[in-house]
C-alpha cells in the first residue's frame, strides 16, 4: 500500500494509499479505545448506574426536554450527571434515575411510583414526544 521505495510513482500515486492507511489506523486505535473504555466487569448485585436523559419529538430532534421536567416520578432532589463533550454537543442532559438496579437481579413487576395526571399532565406529555 504506503511503498516508499518506489519512487518512479512518485509521491502524488502514493498519497491516497497512505491516506487510506493512515484513516484504517486511527480508526483501530478509536475503535480500541472505545472497547476499552466499555470493558468494565460488574459482580454479581453490584448496582449499576442508570439515568434518564432528554425527551423530545421523534421528528424534531432540536425540541428536546430534561426528562424531570415532564410529569413523571422524579426524585426528591435531582442530580445531574457530569457529561462527556460528546454528550453536551447532542444536547444530553443526564440524571440520576429513581431506578435501582443490580447486575445479574432478576426483578419482576416491582412499582416505580404512583402518580395521578390530569388532563393537562397527559397533554404536556403527548406534546413533548409528538
Amino acid at each position: 500500500a504506503c511503498d516508499y521505495l518506489n519512487l518512479a510513482r512518485g509521491l502524488t500515486a502514493m498519497i491516497p494509499a497512505c491516506r487510506s492507511l493512515v484513516g484504517l489506523v486511527v480508526l483501530f486505535v478509536l475503535l480500541g479505545t472505545l472497547v476499552e473504555g466499555n470493558s468494565h466487569k460488574f459482580k454479581q448485585g453490584q448496582a449499576i448506574p442508570f439515568y434518564v436523559n432528554k425527551a423530545g419529538p421523534y421528528f424534531n430532534t432540536h425540541e428536546t426536554y430534561h426528562y424531570y421536567s415532564l410529569p413523571v416520578c422524579r426524585p426528591q432532589k435531582v442530580v445531574s450527571r457530569s457529561l462527556t463533550l460528546g454528550e453536551v454537543l447532542r444536547g444530553d442532559r443526564m440524571a440520576e434515575s429513581l431506578y435501582s438496579l443490580q447486575f445479574n437481579k432478576n426483578v419482576h413487576d416491582e412499582v416505580l411510583c404512583k402518580t395521578l395526571l390530569d388532563r393537562g399532565d397527559i397533554e404536556t406529555l403527548i406534546g413533548a414526544i409528538e
